[in-house]
């Protein structure tokens, strides 16, 4: 499939684009979904990143030496 994608400028995608990821954050931040920045980033460049927050005491990081 072909993405719909602008070679240039904004929007970046054409017709509206959700990737997802799950990501940790400080729980004094709130939901990313109520950030302005990420609503706002999603507005002009047509791409809406869908996060699923992880509880701290469930998101391990990886160490630079655990993708060998």
């Amino acid at each position: 499939m072909e993405a719909d994608i602008n070679d240039t400028g904004f929007p970046i995608a054409k017709s509206p684009i959700k990737p997802k990821t799950f990501t940790q954050r400080a729980p004094l931040n709130g939901p990313y979904k109520d950030m302005l920045l990420f609503q706002d980033y999603a507005k002009k460049t047509g791409i809406e990143v869908q996060r699923e927050d992880v509880p701290a005491d469930l998101f391990v990081p990886l160490q630079a030496n655990d993708h060998a």
